[in-house]
């Protein structure tokens, strides 16, 4: 910070300056014995500072709103010159191992950095799963687990949606019980599992005849107007 030097000033800087260094010395002297220290630097210290300047032909006296004029531009460049970027960009196509309890798999985000994961899928055994895990190598190489507890209520559906699905697995379309198959269509659609409604309901459909699929749509088609 300083103050840009204006020959002109010096008119009245001189004698002003004169007068602050005089005054600036005798408070000095009277800070020490009687006060102890305790005046203001503004009557002591700063007045005879700016006494000297007053009097020097080559400087002028130290102006605070000049000064600030000055460097006004100073402090915002050099912010800009020490601002650090920072920008977050998702994981995409990023690497994970689930585990549902002892099924695991692999999974990868997709390209705006999100994880589908679909438990029901991830199922494997006849018992209820209880937790969710997923694991993935951080920035330096360490392996970074995260926990998720199933509640009961969910445990119990995944059990169940999967029981459904598995009596599914070999169709017989002529002897395959419709009013049934959409019945477990729609518990399915209930509980949540949408996408294993909409491959059921397609696995359905390839193994019907021609007329047998026709009321079965019609049958879909009413219960879930109804």
């Amino acid at each position: 910070m300083y103050t840009p030097y204006q020959p002109l000033r010096e008119l009245y800087e001189l004698p002003g300056g004169i007068i602050m260094t005089a005054g600036g010395v005798v408070f000095s002297i009277v800070d020490v014995v009687p006060f102890f220290g305790m005046l203001p630097d503004v009557m002591t210290k700063d007045l005879l500072a700016n006494g000297v300047a007053g009097i020097n032909p080559f400087m002028n006296i130290e102006s605070h709103a000049r000064s600030e004029k000055q460097i006004l531009g100073i402090p915002e460049r050099e912010v800009i010159d020490q601002k650090i970027e920072k920008s977050e960009s998702p994981l995409r196509q990023f690497k994970l191992t689930a585990a549902l309890d002892a099924s695991i798999a692999s999974l990868e985000t997709d390209e705006r950095g999100l994880l589908p994961v679909d438990l029901l899928s991830l199922m494997d055994g006849n018992t209820a799963p209880s937790m969710l895990r997923l694991s993935a190598a951080n920035a330096s190489g360490e392996q970074v687990n995260h926990e998720f507890v199933l509640t009961r209520q969910l445990s119990v559906r995944l059990l169940r949606a999967k029981q459904l699905i598995d009596k599914y697995e070999q169709i017989d379309g002529d002897k395959l019980a419709l009013p049934e198959a959409i019945a477990d269509l729609n518990t399915l659609s209930r509980w949540g599992f949408e996408h294993a409604v909409r491959a059921l309901e397609q696995q359905i459909r390839t193994q019907l005849d021609h007329e047998r699929r026709i009321v079965f749509e019609r049958q879909l088609a009413q219960s879930l107007a109804g």
